[in-house]
This record gives structure tokens, C-alpha cells and sequence, in this order.
């Protein structure tokens, strides 16, 4: 368990500096092509941008996992022929 644990955090960590490194390599040629004000003009709308897309996306992954972990529970514990029921369970836990 605890390996499994050190190797998808290293995995996160790893991925992490990657997205980092790619995010720094294409400011050179950005910077080249549209110029200093144009560089300028992108700096300050990424702020918000970035501020925006985090709050947007913040709580997605764990509301699905939560989700389909609640539906599956019920899925295979309750009567098999009735999805609707089992649906409405899941929404009804996670709410």
C-alpha cells in the first residue's frame, strides 16, 4: 500500500515539473513572435484566466470519483433492474 502511494506521488511530482518545464520553454518563442507589449497584454490576462479555471475546476475530479464510487456501491447492493433508483441513490448521497 505504501508503495503504491510513494510511486503515484512520485508519478504526480514528476508530471508536475514536466508540465512545468513545457510551460516555460514556449514563453521564449511567444515573447519573439508577439513582442514585449503583446507579452504583456497575455501576463495579464493569464492571472484571472488561471484564477478562474481553478475555482471552475477545482472539485470536478473528486464529485466524479465520489459519484461513480456512490452509483457502484449501489449498483451492487440493490436491485439490479432498477437503475433509476440506484441513480437517484447516488446523487442523493453525494448531495
Amino acid at each position: 500500500m505504501e508503495k503504491n502511494l510513494m510511486r503515484g506521488t512520485l508519478l504526480l511530482t514528476a508530471s508536475s515539473l514536466l508540465t512545468k518545464i513545457l510551460g516555460f520553454i514556449y514563453i521564449i518563442p511567444f515573447t519573439a513572435l508577439v513582442g514585449t507589449s503583446g507579452y504583456a497584454l497575455y501576463k495579464y490576462a493569464y492571472g484571472p484566466y488561471t484564477l478562474m479555471l481553478s475555482l471552475s475546476t477545482m472539485g470536478l475530479p473528486l464529485a466524479v470519483s465520489k459519484f461513480r464510487s456512490c452509483y457502484t456501491y449501489y449498483y451492487n447492493t440493490s436491485n439490479k433492474n432498477n437503475y433509476d433508483s440506484n441513480i437517484g441513490w447516488g446523487i442523493k448521497e453525494y448531495f
